[in-house]
């Protein structure tokens, strides 16, 4: 039998994600489970997992996954050959099935890594699985996460799946140094009545390449200078607003500064809908976006998360693959400040769109709008 000289704890929330793309903020708690799955959403972090597996295969060897039975890991191992040794069933109460996995699935899975002497741990999830691992590591053993929850706002993840790869490869070598970083979570409930309500919850010790990593994501500050800042790029596209079309607007405070030059209210942490200057929809999930953008005319305003410099892929998933078919790339309007455009890392914004394929057809040089009829030419990785 083959020896490997590393061993690395692998777990797949299975749910994590499924409120993304109907709008529903998070997954966490089985009612708002049932209420996503009634609006018709899909679980897609196994193809997530095998993204990350597959570029993990191409980058290293000499290692083996421990990993939960069936869809919580050992599937995905399975379905991309990667070396692994499923833990025990006996360690669960039930038969691990979609929709019956829990906290506690998930803990007992990192007890019993943690026992077989795991030097890494990896999972996929979001925020509320990061805590619930938090609670039994602490920071006894490294940890990373890949992203593939709805809320996505603590630092230990890494930028996208194949970054996961790239990150755990080099720190397999020794290249990765070890580092703090914040366990965040945000309220669902106040995020779905428009309040952010974000708190520490720990920290865990995490490889760190810049890069690789997304960081944390960074407030917009409360000063004039910003306001003023925020004023000016909102005039610039009420001006240049095309009679007729439809306009989809993303989330921010950078975004609801064009609905306060409009008089109008915006759903803060959500998408809403405008036409001719006034409001259709407010907090749409993607099948409502669809049913816009099939028009010629469909304009999609949005703005990077601050320092992290995602436009795609955090806290917008509304905005799928499907939906970007539809709109061209010249109706992608991208506004940032000039205090977020100052910390996006390497000076770079990001895509991590749940779709490779798409991921890549986006990325390139945009015209960002960062001042009154101010623009400057950003690529995006």
């Amino acid at each position: 039998m083959q020896k490997y000289h590393y061993k690395i704890g692998f777990l797949i929330n299975p749910i994590s994600g499924m409120g993304g793309a109907v709008g529903l903020k998070g997954t966490d708690g089985d009612r708002i489970l049932k209420r996503a799955r009634k609006l018709g959403a899909k679980p897609q972090i196994q193809d997530r997992a095998k993204i990350f597996l597959n570029a993990l295969n191409q980058s290293t060897s000499n290692f083996i996954l421990i990993t939960p039975p069936g869809i919580m890991g050992e599937n995905a191992c399975a379905d991309t050959n990667t070396p692994h040794t499923p833990i025990a069933q006996h360690h669960f109460s039930h038969e691990l099935h979609l929709y019956s996995t829990d906290k506690v699935d998930t803990q007992r899975s990192i007890s019993s890594m943690m026992d077989q002497g795991v030097d890494l741990i990896v999972f996929l999830g979001g925020d509320g699985t990061a805590r619930d691992i938090l609670e039994i590591i602490q920071q006894k053993i490294p940890c990373l996460g890949i992203p593939g929850g709805v809320k996505v706002y603590s630092s230990i993840f890494a930028a996208s799946p194949s970054h996961g790869a790239k990150l755990v490869a080099e720190f397999l070598k020794g290249n990765a140094p070890l580092i703090e970083l914040e366990v965040l979570d945000i309220n669902e409930q106040a995020f779905r009545e428009n309040k952010i309500d974000v708190e520490l919850y720990g920290f865990m010790i995490v490889p760190n390449i810049p890069l690789l990593i997304q960081g944390m994501k960074q407030s917009t500050p409360f000063t004039d200078d910003e306001r003023e800042n925020q004023e000016a790029i909102a005039r610039t596209i009420v001006e240049e607003m095309i009679p007729n079309a439809y306009y989809v607007f993303g989330p921010g405070t950078t975004v609801r500064s064009v609905f306060d030059e409009l008089n109008l209210e915006k759903t803060l942490l959500g998408f809403d809908l405008v036409h001719n200057n006034q409001v259709i929809a407010r907090d749409v999930n993607e099948e409502q976006i669809l049913k816009i953008v099939n028009h010629e005319l469909a304009i999609l305003v949005i703005t990077p998360i601050g320092r992290q410099g995602f436009v795609f892929g955090r806290g917008n998933l509304q905005i799928t693959s499907h939906v970007l078919k539809k709109i061209k790339k010249e109706n992608i309007r991208i506004i940032c400040s000039r205090s977020k455009l100052a910390t996006l890392p390497e000076g770079c914004i990001r895509t991590d769109i749940r779709d490779p394929e798409m991921d890549e057809a986006l990325k390139g040089y945009y015209r960002v709008l960062i001042d009154y009829n101010e623009y400057k030419m950003v690529k995006m990785i």
